[in-house]
């Protein structure tokens, strides 16, 4: 899912050769015949791998009730040994189509797990990737005036930034800041803070809309805080800013969260768990 210079793509198809999951999934027996009797019918049992299958017949490899925190060191060894044997007779197989889209919004969302992981696990790899992907899209994804562009697709980046692009991008900037003590990152995240409410922020009502000020001029502008299956760029907007407002004590950021949050304050208090990144944010204020 990662180019060689660091970004990461959109997608992989769960479809192989007309059948759902078949890149994915493993017959007991195939196992046990791979790995031998052993082997196979010990890691049959730790990944869930049973005759009768947890997916239409075949197996989801799983560990699902396993109590990772109780697993001894020699066993979590011979699990790594026999799962590089796993993935690479799985190479071998047809591989599901790639969506080679690159997103910066998607990449944004990486690059805060990634720098938030890497922080947490003391783990510099995951720091690593997420500055690399940092990289990419700035090198890709930015244009010479410092707009920031939505898609990269064979080389060429297009399509102006939308707000979730700005918002998840800027978080992905104060985890790295937060994972390195880089200063850098931070005042990247104020410089592209300060783009992003000039492009998006509703002087009238208060809140983003979703589209800027320089793209295509429709009918209607709309606005939304609602977290579906991605935050919504307000909702990161305002994680963003109360972290900005806890580092530099700007009370700009500070009165912009409250203009957000007066705007779409029914919205919150009406349906808290749909929300759940405005709630989040309340907290790190």
């Amino acid at each position: 899912m990662v180019t060689k210079e660091g970004g990461f793509y959109s997608a992989l198809d769960a479809e192989t050769e007309g059948e759902e999951g078949k890149f994915y999934v493993w017959e007991y027996d195939e196992a046990v015949s791979l790995l031998g009797n052993d082997d196979g019918e010990f890691i049959a049992d730790f990944f869930d791998i049973t005759k009768g299958g947890n997916f239409e017949g075949k197996n989801i490899p799983n560990l699902i009730d396993k109590d990772l925190y109780n697993i001894d060191k020699d066993t979590l060894n011979r699990v790594e040994s026999i799962t590089h044997k796993l993935f690479d007779y799985r190479e071998k197989r047809v591989h599901p189509h790639r969506d080679e889209k690159i997103l910066t919004a998607w990449n944004g969302l990486m690059i805060a797990s990634l720098a938030y992981s890497g922080r947490v696990l003391d783990n510099r790899e995951y720091i690593s990737r997420a500055e690399k992907a940092y990289e990419f899209i700035l090198g890709n994804l930015t244009r010479d005036d410092g707009r920031i562009l939505s898609t990269w697709v064979n080389g060429q980046g297009y399509n102006l930034g939308l707000l979730s692009d700005y918002a998840f991008f800027i978080w992905g900037l104060l985890e790295l800041f937060m994972a390195t003590e880089d200063e850098n990152y931070l005042l990247k995240s104020l410089e592209l803070n300060e783009d992003m409410m000039r492009l998006f922020w509703d002087e009238q009502d208060g809140g983003l809309f979703i589209y800027g000020y320089d793209g295509e001029q429709l009918i209607l502008r709309p606005k939304d805080i609602y977290d579906g299956a991605i935050p919504s760029g307000n909702s990161i907007a305002l994680l963003n800013m109360a972290r900005l407002y806890k580092i530099t004590g700007d009370t700009m950021f500070k009165d912009n969260m409250e203009r957000i949050l007066n705007t779409f304050g029914g919205d919150i208090n009406q349906n808290p768990s749909s929300h759940i990144y405005s709630v989040l944010s309340l907290i790190e204020w």
